[in-house]
């Protein structure tokens, strides 16, 4: 075996060393009896994100990395195994089950796990929707004879992802205020301020790329090498799953224009991966060099791999927005949309049959057949309805108290305030700026007073629609009185006249009991419904200090009418308490 000595630099050699069998075209074949061994690592493009068929039981942690036997790097090897030491005439695969060895020595290590970072391959990879440990460190696991390790990392460095939530959560906020009114967002509007927000978030993310990313990547290939001295190591550049130009609006959820913009951020991480590689190359002469693996130009002639099957085609190879309501339910964000935009079944078999074909070219040595994979059968993945649009507003309305609670930042954090000092002590709120800060703001916007600040974070004394505002028994000159209509678990105060202009309803906090004799009579034109209604634009206020998991707590949709169809009937929608008579079509029946 080729002996390297691990270190920061080293006399320069006039030829950079190869690994055996790993030389291109006339590499020395190494004896079969030599075990071929791959590591694999990476993140959830190279765990099989979206594939399916998991690997572990839902109950365990390990089962959140999302490892699938059908992600690329398994299937390549499994492609070369098959053509080359075939052991039966043919191998049909099974979901769930890994074939991770080969006859008498041949081994695969599959550690990759989707959300993983760079610096996982040297730290545990903690799980962020339930605090426990996800994975280990990767290189703990890199067999140390591995011929060739197989890295695909860098994506969550830059924060890919958050990207793409940025991109739902900006539908969110438009769509939310729309359907607490019972109608659809208009496209004009809603694809405006998606592009915009995600234009941000993009120009944010990637002016890190050339400093923080670029770093994190090249420190991490020293771990690598560390790991496995005489490996091969091939980093994997992303598939750009976008085109460059001319995306629609086939996906849900996402504006054409959006897509373009992240085709240009997919586009810089790759050339961030790309660069790390070459001066890690550079600085390290004394060290078999690291190969790149480009699936955008590893098709026929050069062309992408997934050329004509983009996120936004008919036939494509990659997953729109999907989501696992069970997850969503128990306010997990990142499991509920984990399988989102990465490759289906379909994408991860042409990757993995372009990165066989790639390494048998790099490795003769040791695969001396190109694969051929008519021997590997591959089932069908099972369907799943992807998210559509409509549901979006009305599914997260109904979980938000569980997504406050799993998602807020720092209990007990306080945020700025405006001339009325912070917000109270005590509530959880969204780190500001978030994606579900933004939401909750726009979430508020939609139900707030419009005699006041529809700010959560402006909390004057005069300001009647923000936590800590006025004081919930002065009314400027107003009248008012108490209804309850559910046995005085929710109270609502009803005001009019003084300095208001129609009719205000103003949410209580949960252990109010209301004043004796405080209740004015109520003349004729104020609504004084039978049951709980929905919040309209300038029909609600908090001046009792609520927090967003409290207010949350009250965006629960009714269950719909077993006979409604169409707007729901006549029947009045519950959104947080507040008793407003809704129009028929302002029913949640058709939003979840």
């Amino acid at each position: 075996m080729l002996s390297v000595t691990v270190g920061l630099a080293g006399p320069a050699a006039a030829e950079p060393p190869t690994v055996p069998g790993c030389g291109g075209a006339g590499s020395a074949l190494v004896p079969a009896t030599t075990p071929r061994v791959v590591s694999v690592v990476g993140d959830s493009f190279s765990s099989g994100e979206g594939a399916g068929g998991y690997i572990g039981s839902s109950s365990s942690s390990s089962s959140w990395r999302h490892q699938s036997p059908y992600a690329p790097g398994p299937l390549a090897w499994l492609y070369l195994q098959t053509t080359n030491k075939p052991l039966a005439p043919s191998l049909t695969m099974q979901d769930g089950y890994l074939e991770d060895t080969w006859g008498f020595g041949d081994r695969l290590e599959f550690l990759a796990s989707s959300g993983a970072e760079s610096k996982h391959l040297a730290i545990p990879q903690v799980d962020s929707d339930t605090g426990r440990n996800r994975n280990i460190p990767q290189a703990d696991g890199i067999l140390s004879n591995s011929n060739v390790v197989i890295y695909g990392f860098g994506g969550n460095d830059a924060h890919y992802g958050d990207i793409l939530q940025t991109a739902l959560m900006a539908y969110a906020k438009t769509a939310i205020p729309a359907s607490l009114q019972g109608l659809a967002p208009g496209p004009g509007v809603w694809k405006n301020a998606q592009l915009a927000d995600v234009q941000a978030a993009i120009t944010r993310e990637r002016s890190k790329l050339a400093s923080d990313v670029q770093t994190s990547v090249y420190k991490s290939l020293s771990t690598v090498r560390a790991a496995a001295l005489n490996a091969m190591i091939a980093v994997t550049l992303y598939p750009v799953g976008v085109k460059p130009t001319g995306n629609t609006h086939r996906t849900p959820l996402m504006g054409g224009l959006t897509l373009d913009a992240i085709y240009g951020f997919a586009t810089a991480l790759n050339d961030t991966l790309r660069a790390a590689v070459q001066k890690f190359n550079s600085d390290h002469p004394q060290w078999p060099p690291i190969e790149i693996f480009d699936p955008n130009t590893a098709g026929p002639g050069g062309t992408s791999v997934v050329a004509g099957h983009e996120v936004d085609e008919p036939e494509s190879y990659f997953n729109p927005w999907m989501l696992d309501e069970n997850e969503l339910a128990q306010g997990n964000l990142l499991h509920a949309f984990q399988e989102s935009f990465h490759p289906n079944r379909l994408g991860t078999v042409a990757l993995g049959q372009a990165l066989a074909i790639w390494l048998q070219a790099k490795c003769p040595g040791l695969w001396p057949k190109p694969p051929t994979f008519a021997q590997v059968n591959i089932p069908a993945q099972p369907y799943k309805a992807p998210l559509q649009a409509n549901r979006l507003p009305g599914l997260l309305l109904r979980h938000m108290a569980a997504i406050a609670a799993h998602n807020s930042g720092i209990p007990g954090a306080v945020v700025s305030g405006g001339g009325g000092g912070p917000v109270p002590r005590g509530d959880v709120y969204a780190e500001p700026e978030s994606p579900l800060y933004n939401l909750w703001l726009a979430m508020w916007a939609a139900a707030s007073s419009t005699t006041g600040s529809s700010d959560p974070t402006s909390t004057g004394t005069g300001d009647a629609s923000t936590p800590g505002g006025n004081s919930r028994e002065v009314c400027c000159g107003r009248k008012y009185k108490y209804e309850s209509d559910d046995n005085g678990k929710t109270w609502v105060r009803i005001e009019w006249g003084g300095d208001l202009v129609g009719t205000r309803y103003v949410l209580m906090p949960p252990d109010f009991v209301p004043p004796a004799g405080t209740n004015s009579p109520a003349p004729s034109g104020v609504l004084t419904p039978p049951r709980p209604g929905g919040v309209t634009p300038g029909g609600y206020d908090n001046p009792g200090g609520i927090g967003p998991g409290g207010i949350f707590d009250y965006y629960i949709p009714p269950p719909a009418p077993t006979d409604s169809s169409g707007g729901g009937g006549g029947r009045d929608s519950a959104c947080d308490g507040v008793y407003v008579p809704c129009p028929p079509r302002s029913t949640f029946a058709n939003l979840a």
